[in-house]
């Protein structure tokens, strides 16, 4: 039986509204995801934090991950919830796309992984 490679994670920070408390959440969030990685032995390659940006779909940090994602630089996603990663449907697709290429193997959240 072939060993499994070790799943190589980003954390994925994303901040809903400009303000001070969601920053300080943003922050929880991220010290709470490091805690999962440490207890569950996860290596995180990098970490991103999405700002809030323009209305719509822009978001630099979040297209550059799945760039990334493509190349082989890490293929699994940690992040507090899954509404902090898909904000319009296309999102969902470049999941999909990414994980029947087997690229994007895991994406995990405080409370759940999927896949």
């Amino acid at each position: 039986m072939a060993e499994l490679s070790p799943i190589t994670y980003c954390l994925y920070l994303r901040q809903q509204e400009a303000g001070e408390a969601e920053a300080v959440s943003v922050l929880l969030q991220a010290q709470e995801m490091q805690k999962v990685a440490e207890k569950e032995g996860f290596v995180i390659y990098k970490t991103i934090m999405e700002k809030p940006g323009a209305p719509g779909n822009d978001r630099p940090g979040f297209r550059a991950m799945l760039g990334e994602i493509e190349q082989g630089l890490y293929s699994g996603i940690l992040v507090w919830a899954p509404d902090r990663l898909a904000c319009v449907p296309e999102d969902m697709g470049s999941f999909f796309q990414l994980m029947t290429q087997g690229k994007l193997k895991r994406i995990r959240t405080y409370d759940r992984v999927w896949m």
